[in-house]
């Protein structure tokens, strides 16, 4: 076992242990401000329905099997779908920094208060199990933001996140005037699009060899109308504590 190494030259004090430092004053460390932390409370989190909602159409047509009427039927079933998306929000403005912040520390302890109707569980209509609208966020409880970053909602093939990041102001000639704790929110769905739920399923049977028409564009068709609303708000507290980062002792 390697005996650690003591050296202190021109003010800085060096520790080695073998090839591991274990304790180097000329290296950076990092200050928190526990005066300056900003605790936003209420804080509300909040996503809008998306932008491009649509459906699937599904019909089929046959005869009953041994029907002694050789009755016809057509079913139709209609799912609601989203379709691509790449939204960024709006930035909230969430206060004023120190001057000297280089990073940040953040926690947020949330509850989700308008939440999204459940979803197929499966894409495959013949697999309709609903499942609760996800969420990432462990709800009524402290959570550390991790690179002050989250991914808040996600499911097959879309997600929605939100990172706490520094906003620097500039004078004339590029000098750092001020900083501020700016909220970003962004929401995003595949090229695929995903499926969400029926808007409307029928089913109808005619004597002869012909029925009631259900394919799509037909006048008795399933309803193209996706009125699910996708949107999603959290809110509870905020906590940002401002660290700055400084060489030697």
């Amino acid at each position: 076992m390697a005996v650690p190494r003591f050296s202190f030259k021109a003010g800085r004090a060096l520790i080695q242990d073998g090839t591991r430092t274990v304790l180097d004053t000329a290296a950076k460390s990092f200050n928190a401000v526990p005066g300056a932390v900003i605790t936003i409370n209420p804080f509300t989190l909040s996503y809008p329905d998306f932008n491009n909602k649509s459906y699937r159409y599904l019909w089929g047509r046959g005869t009953i099997p041994g029907d002694a009427f050789n009755r016809a039927y057509e079913i139709c079933r209609s799912l609601a779908k989203v379709n691509q998306e790449e939204t960024t929000l709006p930035n909230i403005d969430l206060g004023a920094l120190p001057l000297g912040t280089d990073f940040l520390e953040t926690r947020v302890n949330l509850t989700r208060t308008i939440t999204p109707a459940a979803s197929w569980g499966s894409i495959s209509p013949s697999e309709p199990g609903l499942y609760a609208w996800p969420s990432e966020i462990i709800q009524g409880q402290w959570m550390q933001l991790i690179g002050n970053s989250m991914i808040a909602e996600r499911g097959d093939n879309w997600a929605r996140l939100f990172e706490i990041v520094i906003v620097s102001q500039l004078d004339g000639t590029g000098e750092v005037i001020a900083k501020r704790a700016v909220l970003r929110r962004r929401q995003t769905v595949g090229a695929l699009g995903f499926e969400t739920g029926q808007i409307e399923a029928k089913a109808n049977v005619a004597s002869g060899a012909s029925s009631p028409q259900l394919r799509e564009g037909d006048g008795n068709h399933c309803s193209f109308v996706n009125s699910y609303n996708y949107a999603s708000t959290y809110i509870g507290v905020l906590e940002i504590t401002p660290c700055s980062y400084r060489s030697g002792p």
